[in-house]
């Protein structure tokens, strides 16, 4: 080990939603009926779980990843790519869970000029019922956990197993839920946007 290199690395498990993004940018929105070209295309990882998966491994921690797939291998290609990407970063991925004859969530966003966009997204509905088989196991030596609540009941029992062995567990609200959803009081620190802030309290002043 270099002198520069730090003497220990923290194990931040991510868990909840991985995507296959495809990425349409554009001079302007299409009308209905209209066919435009797109000035670009890319298809990349997306999803906030996988995304957070790539940021702690690309900032120097040892990253894992956990979510519900499509599957097998070899016929889902949504998230054969997913997984691809995210081991050719260094991200452990023992931890995401695929289920045979579903598939994968993909997404199309079109991004205009001005950088707006639109988005379309498909997320098989089988994929709602998939757990990690021992969620004790998964957190055993985790300094944290950060999970999405995309895939609510996928994620709470990882947060319970994390809490009761003390670990951080960082809920990032991506989208509105209700008072009493148990990921909220389960998490040792939340983090909405302001628009899912908004909608879950319901108030308009933030502060509040």
């Amino acid at each position: 080990m270099s002198a520069a290199e730090p003497a220990s690395r923290p194990a931040i498990l991510c868990a909840g939603m991985g995507v296959r993004d495809h990425v349409f940018r554009l001079r302007h929105f299409p009308r209905p009926g209209e066919k435009v070209r797109a000035r670009a295309f890319a298809s990349v990882l997306g999803g906030c779980a996988a995304n957070a998966a790539l940021a702690v491994a690309r900032l120097g921690g040892k990253a894992r990843f956990a979510a519900p797939l499509g599957g097998p291998a070899g016929v889902d290609a949504a998230g054969d790519e997913i997984l691809r990407d995210l081991a050719a970063n260094g991200v452990d991925c023992r931890g995401a869970v695929r289920l045979s004859g579903a598939s994968s969530p993909i997404s199309t966003i079109l991004i205009d000029a001005s950088g707006e966009r639109m988005i379309a997204n498909h997320r098989d509905d089988r994929l709602t019922d998939l757990r990690v088989p021992d969620p004790g196991a998964l957190v055993a030596d985790a300094d944290a956990v950060l999970v999405d609540n995309r895939f609510a009941d996928f994620v709470l029992p990882i947060c319970a197993a994390a809490r009761a062995r003390g670990a951080i567990v960082v809920l990032d609200g991506d989208r509105a839920t209700s008072h009493s959803d148990p990921l909220l009081t389960t998490a040792t620190h939340v983090i909405f946007a302001a628009d899912g802030l908004r909608a879950t309290a319901p108030c308009d002043d933030l502060a509040d």
